[in-house]
């Protein structure tokens, strides 16, 4: 392989005599500089320029015509200048052998490349592609991989014909405009995706997510992968909230009843939080991005088929500033499929929410300024039957100057998710991916999407030891939600299906105690048992029956002879499944 580099100086490159190459056997090419290539057998082409004075005198059509032949790969990083030049040139290249193509295109001043109409390419063999401006495929090639980033749909509704056979496709919105209002289309008009089995999206959650999941079918999609960034900042004022108001298909009584405690606009003092932070999110509000999962809903529902599992799994670490929380919905079809052969996508339909948070003595305290319970207004489909709370919690902070070796005696002796451990790395857990954060418009969240959701049969929740403290949102929802329709003595209380409750303690951290005094989240349990045994007296729901899980402390004596289980169990059914050589890294010393 030859690697050839002009030396730059003062943000420009001086070539005064092109780089001459007589070399038959050459295969593999990486040049940032002018060359004359006099003989080669050219299959791998990089061109590395980072500056646009770097190829100034190539001719990128008359390069790509006299290799047209033996170009297997080509790597543009920066056509600069000549970014339509470049673009149109490619069709020296119709009908090759070329199988991977790379190409980013920046206009002068560092922005992308104007939009204007580009010529068909004729790529019959070409595998992978990766672009950064629109590039229109007739016919459409046999793409294993496609990656592309455009500004907005309309940009990408132009391509879409050309990428009909594609397997995997990977979607870049970027975050600089919000999408243009556009026709809605029917299935007839849809664009037919017969090969695709995987597709990711990363975007901030307007209206084109749920734009291109409108322009196209595809029957074989095994996985989904939409990603939201959620990203909050300190401020000096009062923190404002921002309400959306809940769709118009759940029942418009109990969304009603719901909305009475909820206003248009909340302030959070500075009294209850200790500082400031607003939630941003690259220029859009947190309506916008309601209204756009209001509008996704539909779009993964007609994608499933039969009963479907939701599981929102929150993947945290001890002293970091953000969470994952990833929001799965995957119904029998694609739980019987395999995965990729890399591993890459699971089968199913993803949100992955990442929120990344100002680090300070609030958040520390208080928790983050948001929840992820914001994105659940796009997976709560009627079709669920199980939902799946789950928290992983690793060791380790990726901020910078912690102290690694601390952290790992903290995880040792205070369990995963130690609650207090100190100001300087900020120890506290995001333990509850739908929890209350900052103000009670989370909460009202949660409770209004808890309606959508009426043929839940099993609820699964992993609890850990911060639970004694912060209790479960999901429970406290479900529970707040019954006692409102027992007293207006509504006919479809939510999850009126609801049969059993598995609460799972994890194998991986301390045990976690039943019988501790002043723990919220067993209080919330009692709560639960006590209003659903109360509507299975009224005709309203069926039986709800409790399975304990995993790692709960019974050192103390037998599990069911504490106070909290003899409580519970007068009111409905309790069973166990606990290890059989007892409790694992017990809590009772700590």
């Amino acid at each position: 392989m030859l690697i050839l580099k002009a030396q730059a100086s003062q943000n420009y490159i001086e070539l005064d005599t092109y780089v001459r190459i007589d070399a038959p056997k050459l295969e593999h090419l990486a040049i940032n500089c002018d060359v004359d290539i006099i003989r080669a057998n050219l299959h791998y082409v990089r061109l590395l320029s980072r500056s646009s004075a770097g190829l100034r005198h190539l001719d990128y059509a008359l390069f790509f015509k006299r290799w047209q032949r033996t170009l297997l790969e080509l790597q543009i990083d920066d056509a600069g200048n000549d970014g339509h030049a470049c673009v149109h040139a490619l069709r020296e290249l119709n009908g090759g052998p070329l199988r991977v193509l790379r190409l980013t295109c920046h206009s002068p001043d560092g922005g992308k490349v104007d939009y204007t109409p580009q010529p068909a390419l004729d790529l019959p063999l070409l595998q992978r592609c990766s672009t950064t401006t629109q590039l229109l495929f007739q016919p459409p090639p046999p793409l294993e991989q496609m990656d592309v980033v455009v500004r907005n749909m309309e940009i990408l509704g132009g391509m879409l014909e050309g990428l009909a056979n594609t397997i995997s496709l990977r979607v870049t919105f970027e975050k600089a405009r919000p999408a243009p209002v556009l026709p809605r289309q029917s299935a007839a008009t849809r664009t037919v995706f017969p090969k695709l089995r995987f597709l990711d999206v990363e975007t901030s959650l307007d209206m084109s997510t749920v734009l291109l999941l409108n322009a196209i079918d595809f029957p074989s999609l095994l996985s989904l992968n939409i990603t939201l960034e959620i990203k909050t900042r300190k401020t000096s004022g009062p923190l404002h909230w921002t309400m959306y108001e809940a769709g118009s298909e759940a029942d418009s009584d109990q969304s009603a009843e719901l909305s009475e405690s909820d206003s248009a606009e909340t302030t959070v003092s500075t009294a209850s939080i200790g500082c400031l932070h607003s939630v941003v999110n690259d220029g859009y509000d947190l309506m916008q991005q309601g209204d756009a999962l209001h509008d996704l809903r539909p779009h993964l529902a007609r994608l499933l088929s039969g009963p479907v599992k939701l599981e929102v799994r929150t993947r945290a670490r001890i002293g970091n500033r953000g969470q994952h929380i990833k929001f799965t919905l995957i119904d029998e079809p694609r739980s019987r499929s395999g995965t990729d052969p890399d591993d890459n996508h699971q089968p199913g339909l993803h949100i992955n929410v990442y929120i990344d948070s100002g680090w300070c003595r609030c958040t520390r305290n208080e928790g983050y300024a948001v929840s992820a319970v914001h994105a659940l207004p796009a997976v709560t489909i009627e079709a669920i039957a199980e939902i799946r709370v789950a928290v992983d919690i690793e060791c380790g902070p990726k901020s910078a100057g912690a102290n690694t070796d601390k952290v790992g005696r903290l995880f040792d002796t205070q369990a995963p998710d130690g609650v207090e451990t100190g100001y300087r790395f900020g120890f506290w857990t995001p333990s509850d991916a739908c929890g209350d954060a900052h103000s009670p418009r989370e909460s009202m969240i949660l409770r209004k999407e808890l309606l959508y959701l009426p043929n839940v049969l099993k609820l699964d929740v992993d609890v850990i030891r911060s639970h004694r403290w912060v209790g479960n949102s999901m429970l406290r929802a479900i529970v707040a939600n019954n006692e409102d329709e027992l007293a207006r003595r509504s006919s479809r209380p939510t999850l009126c299906r609801l049969q059993h409750i598995y609460l799972t303690a994890s194998m991986m951290g301390r045990s976690v105690r039943i019988d501790q005094e002043g723990s919220k989240v067993w209080e919330e349990v009692k709560q639960l048992a006590m209003v659903r045994r109360r509507m299975f007296d009224a005709g309203l729901c069926p039986q709800l029956c409790l399975v304990l899980v995993g790692n709960f402390c019974a050192c103390r004596g037998p599990i069911h002879e504490t106070t909290y289980i003899r409580e519970v169990q007068d009111l409905i059914p309790i069973s166990f499944q606990l290890p059989l050589d007892g409790c694992r890294r017990c809590t009772l010393s700590t």
